[in-house]
């Protein structure tokens, strides 16, 4: 029997949101990806409710599952904001499907996805550079050349007040539109030039 689903304009609002943060209205948009994702969270199974109500519908139907959803979404809002307790709360939702997932996974494809992101992780692209400047344009049309199934993308503007937390500490080089890619928190070199960049985005694609 199915039961509560995230709210759904909450989770539009958040890939809404999401796409103005990997296009570098980093300070205002993340407060409405925050707001957004806190929405979707208090919607969202807890395993503590597991005894008290029933079992809430994990699988896909003619749309993907919500809670499966709701998972994904927590999941890119940790890898953007490097904030741990939107992790524990898709890993919660995770959990709490496991089994029947594994049981019967054709039926879970959304939530087995965000299990990938979760156990993966995505691959974190950052470019320093001036929006619409040639050289970062060059830049992100090298990205997306690569197919990157789960990946999280940040813009950079120099000098910015806030910045996102994987663009921290990644500055450009000589002054020119740079790029890192990164697992986990975790650069390579800076790159300025597109032809080497894109082996570094392949790599990451594993």
């Amino acid at each position: 029997m199915g039961g509560p689903q995230p709210d759904r304009a909450a989770l539009d609002e958040v890939e809404r949101v999401g796409v103005q943060l990997e296009a570098g209205d980093s300070p205002a948009a993340l407060k409405g990806l925050r707001a957004a994702a806190g929405r979707v969270a208090d919607r969202t199974t807890c395993l503590e409710e597991l005894a008290q109500v029933a079992q809430k519908s994990g699988a896909d139907g003619s749309t993907p599952s919500g809670n499966a959803v709701a998972a994904h979404v927590l999941l890119r809002l940790h890898h953007l904001t490097a904030e741990d307790h939107y992790r524990m709360r898709a890993e919660e939702i995770l959990r709490l499907y496991r089994s029947e997932a594994a049981t019967n996974p054709f039926a879970y494809a959304t939530l087995l996805q965000a299990l990938e992101l979760s156990t993966e992780g995505p691959a974190e692209v950052v470019v320093a550079g001036v929006p619409g400047a040639p050289d970062t344009e060059a830049l992100w049309a090298a990205v997306a050349s690569v197919y990157l199934p789960h990946h999280v993308l940040v813009s950079s503007m120099p000098g910015a007040a806030e910045t996102l937390p994987p663009a921290r500490g990644r500055p450009q080089v000589d002054g020119r539109a740079t790029a890192y890619v990164c697992r986990n928190f975790v650069c390579s070199a800076p790159v300025t030039d597109p032809s080497a960049l894109r082996p570094l985005l392949e790599a990451a694609h594993g």
